[in-house]
């Protein structure tokens, strides 16, 4: 919704729609859109009707929300400006009810030169992205960095050609980002979730976590040696969302893979990496951070589920530059003096099995979600045995006790049949009969 309206069943205006509200698109008759959405004023209740599509402005395709809708309304002489999300390319849709604003991105640098030259009329103040003196339209954002940055609303008279700044505005403002597309499940194929983070601890006075686009770099070999390091055969990218999550869809189930780097097109500063992980660092090419290869293990290809999570990588930067590398995968145990593995087998059945619940929550409608679902469901069964054995057991990283043979079925065919009783012969002569005693005489 670009701006507050009335819906409408039959002639009846039954509920007036907020600025800024999502709404569920059915039916169309001319002007008319038939629409429903849940109200939050009224407990969430589904409210249903008729509106005039005026008022509303469909999404951009191939583009989802980056941020929610905000409305506000600017008197003469305000502005009002919002933090935008890190290194996320960002497409702004604008509406205006009555009258003509100016739009400008920011950096923290020039909003604080804007707000001094509004104060004071001294300063100058310079935008790579803004629109001036318009009622409704789009501006467009492509940080070229991991800088924070601001997108402000100006309803002032400063620039001389911008909006004249003389009237109250009502403005509802859109934020779209690039959605990223899943693929469809091809026959015998797999799909790979997992995560990775940096974070820095104090360096450079740094504490917080990198939200500027990453690349996972996978590597991937068909065969591999158990405890092998291997060099990959090739190498397969997935694009990192702002929370560290990413998938790789349609790969071969009879492959081995691993994270092997981390690609960014820059930090904040030149970032020294010293233990384990280096970097190459040029202001013309991207970061690059090589995490491994760990030892690779059995649990490192798509189970029969199709899916495989290949874990949570936390990278931490310290305060003299070197990585602490933190790797939590489902199960299998990395061999690697190099990394901490905070989940395997006898150790920690806790871990949190975020990849699976954020690509159901984001990719409902994919055909790999019923795959990821039914891969959670195993890993949490295979963690109740694997603590039951724990459990059952003095020694609680001792390996799954050896099963006992099935005794021999007897075979039918060896079995004696029972010796019958002997036959009476019909021509065997019959046993004497005693006489009787005879009778005692008189006396």
């Amino acid at each position: 919704m670009t701006q507050e309206a009335p819906l409408k069943v039959q002639t009846e205006t039954t509920a007036k729609v907020p600025a800024g509200t999502k709404l569920e698109a059915g039916d169309i008759n001319g002007k008319w859109v038939w629409i429903r959405y849940p109200d939050p004023s009224d407990g969430f209740r589904l409210k249903e009707g008729w509106l005039d599509s005026s008022f509303t402005l469909k999404r951009p395709n191939g583009k989802s929300e980056a941020s929610p809708a905000m409305a506000e309304k600017l008197s003469p002489k305000q502005y009002v400006f919002y933090t935008l999300p890190q290194g996320l390319p960002i497409e702004f849709q604008f509406d205006c009810d009555n009258s003509r604003l100016d739009f400008f991105v920011f950096s923290k640098e020039d909003l604080d030169a804007y707000q001094k030259l509004l104060k004071t009329g001294d300063g100058n103040v310079s935008s790579s992205s803004y629109v001036l003196n318009k009622r409704k339209g789009t501006l467009e954002w492509n940080p070229k960095d991991g800088e924070q940055y601001y997108l402000l609303i100006d309803n002032t008279i400063i620039p001389n050609k911008g909006a004249d700044g003389k009237h109250s505005v009502n403005v509802t403002t859109f934020f779209w980002r690039e959605a990223i597309q899943h693929p469809e499940p091809e026959e015998d194929k797999g799909i790979i979730i997992g995560k990775v983070r940096i974070k820095f601890d104090d360096f450079k006075g740094r504490n917080d976590v990198y939200r500027g686009p990453l690349i996972a770099i996978i590597g991937y070999k068909d065969k591999v040696e158990s405890g092998e390091k291997p060099d990959p055969e090739g190498e397969i990218k997935a694009t990192v969302d702002r929370d560290g999550f990413f998938f790789a869809g349609n790969v071969p189930k009879n492959r081995f893979y691993w994270i092997k780097s981390i690609k960014t097109p820059t930090f904040q500063a030149p970032v020294p990496i010293k233990f384990y992980s280096q970097v190459d660092y040029d202001q013309d090419e991207p970061t690059f951070i090589d995490v491994g290869p760990a030892c690779i293990t059995s649990g490192m290809q798509p189970k029969e589920t199709g899916v495989l999570d290949i874990g949570d990588y936390d990278l931490k930067v310290v305060s003299n530059g070197s990585v602490v590398i933190e790797l939590s995968i489902p199960f299998e145990q990395f061999s690697n003096e190099k990394s901490i593995n905070v989940f395997g087998t006898g150790k920690n059945l806790e871990t949190e099995l975020s990849r699976h619940d954020w690509f159901k929550s984001n990719f409902s409608s994919s055909g790999w979600t019923k795959k990821v679902i039914a891969d959670l469901k195993w890993i949490q069964d295979e963690r109740a045995r694997m603590k039951k054995r724990k459990a059952d057991s003095k020694n609680p990283f001792s390996p799954d006790p050896p099963k006992k043979a099935p005794a021999p079925k007897k075979d039918s065919t060896l079995e004696k049949a029972p010796i019958p009783a002997p036959k009476k012969d019909s021509m065997s002569v019959p046993a004497p009969k005693r006489a009787p005693a005879p009778a005692p005489k008189k006396d």
